[in-house]
């Protein structure tokens, strides 16, 4: 079979982990499933197009950047506050007292709530289909506009939270795909590609190195290959039994477990339509010797492809 080895860099790239929102964290590589989506995109491919992706790659260090957190909520208000119709001033409520003004102690004053972050509307289940914004941050409102808005209306909150990211990754990925036909497709997509190529965020440019359609097979090498220290790769954990780890001469022991999304599915569940995802099982490894005892995938340039 042949494959499309791309190799590229990266100056900052996160390749978030799900489930991580206030403080967002990055995966060492990206998942297959980001790989996957990069090659529809360029491709401009508008179906599913299975394949299998190998990853290798290294980064030189690990920074963190902020990012505005948008957040929804169905509380549309904080605090209440006392707003004097005499001096204008607004000032906070106290629930146990009679409303009074703290700056002038008139009592000819109005309770309002606060808005918590700001009100939107046109929520659907597959995102944000329409918004329109009806009160800012901050505005108050009358009890009566509350009771109005809070059924129609949900809490949007804008505030400052970090981003992991890595700085100076270099991939190799192997792109196998399962129609062999579309081989020249792919491999004219990222040399000349219909957008900007990205990985990760949309932000993180990626530079193209090296294109080249190679052969694969599964076979011993001529000699163990010793892959540099610095350079970690996914590998499934049914190729676990055929790849040894410098210092520690059993796989199983070492690395850090990952279950990568690959593909999915689109099913109903209850009122609305999900994402099921499949899954891989993974070890994300360094150290990595493949003897020359062994077989498995390589490439016609002796690298490993760790497909899956």
């Amino acid at each position: 079979m042949k494959a499309i080895r791309v190799k590229l860099f990266q100056e900052i790239a996160s390749y978030r982990t799900p489930l991580t929102f206030g403080q967002r964290m990055t995966y060492p590589l990206p998942p297959y499933s980001t790989v996957i989506g990069m090659v529809h995109n360029l491709c401009n491919f508008t179906e599913y197009k299975e394949m299998n992706i190998s990853i290798q790659g290294k980064y030189i260090s690990k920074a963190r950047e902020y990012f505005t957190r948008h957040e929804f909520s169905t509380g549309l208000t904080d605090d209440k506050k006392v707003v004097c119709k005499d001096c204008s001033a607004i000032t906070g409520y106290n629930n146990k007292k009679e409303p009074v003004c703290k700056k002038c102690n008139s009592k000819n004053v109005e309770v309002l709530h606060e808005v918590r972050g700001g009100l939107i509307k046109g929520i659907g289940t597959a995102g944000i289909i329409q918004s329109k914004y009806l009160y800012g941050e901050g505005a108050l409102m009358t009890e009566e506009e509350r009771e109005i808005t809070k059924d129609k209306y949900v809490n949007i909150i804008f505030g400052p939270a970090e981003e992991e990211i890595l700085v100076n990754t270099e991939l190799m990925i192997h792109i196998i795909p399962k129609d062999q036909s579309l081989l020249d497709t792919i491999k004219e997509a990222f040399l000349y590609p219909r957008v900007y190529p990205s990985l990760g965020r949309h932000e993180d440019l990626a530079i193209i190195k090296e294109v080249k359609i190679v052969n694969v097979n599964k076979r011993s090498p001529d000699k163990d290959i010793h892959l540099d220290e610095t350079v970690a790769a996914y590998i499934p954990f049914e190729m676990v039994k055929d790849v040894y780890l410098k210092g520690t001469g059993n796989m199983d022991r070492s690395g850090i477990i990952y279950h990568l999304n690959k593909d999915y599915k689109l099913e109903k569940i209850g009122q609305g339509i999900t994402r099921v995802w499949n899954t891989k099982k993974v070890l994300y490894v360094t150290n990595i010797v493949i003897s020359e005892e062994d077989e498995v995938l390589l490439d016609e340039d002796n690298n490993v492809v760790f497909a899956a």
